[in-house]
């Protein structure tokens, strides 16, 4: 979404932001043509119905041409509001969602209710084939309701980024992302653990920080967690190798990240966009099975043999190209101005 403000065309669209929760960085990430509102969906009772409210006023208020929105939760709110206050909503699914759905209590309403809110919307913007076809194998979504448009990357100024001083003496893999059962980091843990003289880490938050740390010290391996990394690009840079062995993903854009700064990646087979981005023993390594051991033998093939590292981390680099924020906002720019 932040992409998508700094790169929109002005001449054509004046986009306004709403918020459900303050990060405290609003004015550091935002352009400063975007204004935003904030409607605090977040805490008390009373709060939530402030929000809501004043979401709806907002929506009738600024007299948008269409609302634009991210997330599964927000899509069903949207898409309500959309209809109370007789405005086109466009969503945008980011994630494997029938997977995704599993991990919340009521899933089977939650998925229910996704089936009949979903194609009252306008359109429908899949962040990847595989989300795609999920919502119109799974919640009967019509192929002419969605339209897929990956996310795309600042490639320039993400390879700007990683050009600073290595941040380790030591060689590690590198992973990144919310500290959670769906990124699958045990297994990861028991990978690289079978490596001799290798540390991993895993930048990002989340509640399984402390478990995590014990499955490493029970591995006899040295796990680094840095916590959110506001520049994780020259920790993937200076990395042996990234990782990512996630259950499912929507379309993984830290493997897009740590492709465009040429380090090698290796991932599982799990749904999401991986196989989008990488060509097996091209573009990067897919491990079709969920073992550890299988993990580790695809991590030492690549650090024993660097002709192979080099060859894989510079065909990724041209891979994705095809993946510039450029072409994925004239991708937005396209179906927002069909539309209207």
């Amino acid at each position: 979404m932040l992409y998508i403000l700094q790169h929109i065309d002005r001449s054509l669209f004046i986009p306004h932001l709403i918020i459900f929760k303050k990060t405290g960085r609003e004015k550091e990430l935002l352009p400063e043509d975007v204004p935003y509102t904030l409607c605090p969906l977040y805490g008390g009772f009373f709060s939530k119905i402030y929000g809501l409210f004043l979401y709806i006023y907002k929506a009738i208020s600024f007299r948008p041409d269409f609302i634009l929105s991210y997330l599964w939760k927000t899509n069903l709110l949207s898409i309500f509001i959309g209809k109370i206050t007789f405005k086109k909503v466009i969503i945008s699914e980011r994630t494997h969602l029938s997977i995704h759905l599993n991990e919340y209590k009521l899933n089977y309403f939650w998925k229910k209710l996704i089936r009949i809110i979903y194609p009252l919307s306008y359109r429908i913007i899949s962040v990847s084939k595989d989300t795609e076809k999920d919502l119109i194998n799974n919640f009967g979504i019509k192929e002419n309701k969605t339209i897929t448009i990956p996310n795309g990357l600042d490639i320039e100024k993400t390879k700007k980024l990683a050009n600073k001083k290595r941040p380790l003496n030591e060689k590690y893999i590198f992973s990144c992302g919310r500290l959670s059962v769906e990124k699958n980091y045990e297994l990861l843990i028991r990978a690289v653990a079978q490596l001799p003289n290798l540390s991993l880490v895993i930048a990002g938050e989340g509640p399984l920080k402390e478990k995590l740390l014990q499955e490493a010290e029970e591995q006899n391996l040295k796990l680094i967690l840095p916590g959110h990394l506001t520049n994780p690009f020259v920790w993937m840079k200076h990395a042996e190798i990234f990782s990512l062995t996630s259950f499912y993903e929507g379309f993984p854009n830290v493997v897009l990240e740590a492709m465009a700064v040429e380090v090698p990646v290796v991932c599982l087979d799990f749904p999401g966009g991986t196989n989008e981005l990488i060509e097996h023993n091209y573009s990067g390594i897919i491990v079709k099975e969920r073992d550890a051991k299988k993990l580790a033998e695809e991590f030492k093939r690549l650090l024993e043999d660097k002709k192979l590292r080099d060859k894989i981390s510079q065909q990724a680099s041209e891979k994705i190209k095809e993946f510039s924020i450029e072409k994925t906002v004239l991708q937005y720019k396209k179906i927002l101005s069909s539309n209207f």
